[in-house]
Formats: structure tokens, C-alpha cells, sequence
């Protein structure tokens, strides 16, 4: 492994020390099938700009804590479906904690 992408671990959650890397700019989950939950922690990234989730169909919601990530621009979610659901304008429940994200891409379809 050369530090640049995890290798497909099927991981069941994120590591909650996650949130000490505050100089991260970019994430991206990608195709963790088995991914439920994403750590609290995840909201201590105050650098992050870019933020992608996609294929993860098990994962159920998105932390509070996101709404703490002021400095993210861009928000893609896509093949999350029950993500897709919550993050809807205006009645999904996780809408209000992202709502505050200059730019969103809900359900779209990526070709990672």
C-alpha cells in the first residue's frame, strides 16, 4: 500500500481518529459496501473542501457533526440510497445539516 488509497478492506465503519487529520481538504468514500455509520469525528475536519460518497447502499445517515464542516464546498452522494432519501431538499432529515454546502450533488452517478 503507498499511502495514497486504502485498499478495499470491506470496512464495516471509519477509524473515529479520523477526525484528527484537520488538514485534510478532500475525502472520498467510495464502493464501502458494508459502511453503516460515519464517525462523529468525521465534523473535526475543519479543511475539508470536497467530500464524495458513493456506493455505499448501507450506509443509514449522515453524523450531526457534518454540519460543523464549514469550509466544505462541494457534497457528492450518489448509489447511497437511503443517504439519497435523508439528503433531499427540503424534507429529507439530514437536508438541514448540509444545507449550508455552496454546492451539492444528491444522487448522482459517478463513474469512480
Amino acid at each position: 500500500w503507498n499511502g495514497e488509497r486504502f485498499p478495499q478492506w470491506g470496512i464495516h465503519q471509519l477509524p473515529s481518529g479520523i477526525g484528527g487529520l484537520t488538514a485534510l481538504q478532500q475525502l472520498y468514500i467510495l464502493n464501502c459496501d458494508n459502511l453503516k455509520t460515519l464517525p462523529e469525528s468525521i465534523g473535526s475536519l475543519s479543511q475539508l473542501r470536497n467530500l464524495l460518497i458513493h456506493g455505499c447502499s448501507k450506509l443509514e445517515a449522515l453524523p450531526k457533526s457534518i454540519q460543523n464542516l464549514t469550509a466544505l464546498q462541494d457534497l457528492y452522494i450518489g448509489d447511497c440510497p437511503v443517504l439519497k432519501t435523508r439528503c433531499e431538499e427540503p424534507d429529507g432529515d439530514d437536508w438541514p445539516l448540509i444545507q449550508h454546502t455552496p454546492d451539492k450533488y444528491i444522487g448522482y452517478i459517478c463513474k469512480c
